[in-house]
């Protein structure tokens, strides 16, 4: 396929039907993925949604060895907490190591160009921007990937629940993914 910059030109016809505004936020975007060198996956308290998204993209990115490392914060950490235990339960059955797991603060320094942080709620993504001196990158996670919606909080619910939070979680790290793999195979 021909590329014109890193944009593709399936890229191009689709930019037929965008806004100009649209099409500089998807070059920025594009533009920005480039650079990424971790990513942040921030839920409330860091021992649950975060944890599961940071092990799951962990996991798969090693298997394609990817040079991006994740991270799991909270934006509510009041101390350090072990990972949530069906969450920990639903990472296991799905192999992926669980290992000294605790919950961490999401510090202002964390943020930097070269890190994306990816949020699970709109809301949290607006505490973030608000409270956050240094944040930039900032995008719900599945609005990053195209969809809508939130990674709804399992807490307290079954454990059926948590396992479709995982499922939801792996579908969105799935979709990121190939937007990574899409990119490079373009560069």
């Amino acid at each position: 396929m021909k590329t014109y910059g890193t944009l593709s030109q399936n890229t191009l016809k689709n930019k037929k039907s965008m806004g100009k505004i649209e099409i500089l936020a998807m070059e920025k975007e594009e533009k920005m993925m480039d650079e990424i060198k971790n990513i942040i996956f921030v839920c409330n308290n860091g021992n649950c949604r975060s944890q599961i998204a940071a092990g799951i993209f962990n996991k798969k990115a090693a298997q394609m060895n990817l040079d991006i490392r994740a991270l799991s914060r909270g934006i509510v950490v009041l101390f350090e907490e072990p990972l949530n235990q069906k969450a920990e339960a639903v990472m296991l059955a799905n192999g992926i190591d669980t290992s000294g797991l605790k919950s961490q603060q999401l510090k202002n320094e964390e943020f930097s160009k070269d890190v994306l942080v990816l949020v699970m709620e709109r809301k949290q993504k607006e505490v973030i921007l608000s409270d956050y001196d240094n944040a930039q990158n900032v995008f719900v996670f599945s609005e990053y990937n195209g969809k809508s919606g939130d990674i709804v909080q399992p807490y307290g619910k079954t454990l059926t629940v948590y396992d479709n939070c995982y499922k939801m979680i792996q579908e969105q790290i799935d979709c990121l993914l190939e937007k990574w793999r899409t990119d490079n195979a373009r560069n």
